[in-house]
């Protein structure tokens, strides 16, 4: 069977192979990445700077083993939490994926369990359209909680929250045709 290849001759095989940006774990695990169209990788998932962080040396989050489901988030800027008291720490990140996909936040166990700490929400649900929104940018901030007795400083580069990327299902009945009007707590607002 013969497509048409992006320079717009035939070609026998309808795919490409391009591993230039495929990261060399995923290179080991699946040896080719097939892309129909012939044209360069499409982006998956990710993350990225807010502009507001660029050159503010904010690093993107990473896996810190080949079996860590979660990519760890980390502070952007120093941060105090008063005791029983909440603040939002920023990340300097906002995130891309396929419209079908969430991005879920964790605290880190260690920042539970050591230091007394939780998500507000317990779990915080990034959606594919948050990223770019015009209030924000899609800026990635933690709502964390200080349920200790004491003061907690969070120093910026300390990793404060795991992000994990997942699909989710839709129902039978679902026709949602509304649309993203701002930054964070603004679907469903009139």
């Amino acid at each position: 069977r013969h497509s048409r290849c992006g320079r717009g001759m035939m070609c026998r095989n309808p795919y490409r192979i391009y591993h230039a940006a495929v990261p060399p774990a995923v290179q080991r695990l699946f040896p080719f990445y097939l892309f129909p169209d012939g044209g360069e990788a499409m982006k998956q998932r990710g993350f990225e700077i807010v502009s507001a962080y660029v050159g503010a040396g904010v690093l993107l989050p990473e896996r810190k083993t080949g079996a860590s489901a979660g990519y760890d988030l980390a502070a952007a800027a120093a941060v105090e939490i008063v005791p029983q008291g909440f603040a939002m720490v920023p990340t300097g990140l906002k995130t891309y994926m396929q419209a079908d996909e969430v991005l879920l936040l964790y605290i880190r166990s260690s920042m539970a369990v050591k230091r007394q700490l939780m998500l507000m929400n317990g779990v915080a649900v990034i959606d594919a359209d948050y990223y770019g929104n015009e209030d924000n940018e899609g800026h990635i901030m933690c709502a964390l909680y200080n349920s200790s007795r004491k003061a907690f400083h969070i120093s910026k580069g300390d990793r404060i929250a795991q992000g994990l990327f997942m699909k989710y299902l839709l129902t039978d009945d679902d026709h949602t045709e509304g649309k993203r009007i701002g930054g964070m707590g603004s679907t469903g607002v009139q």
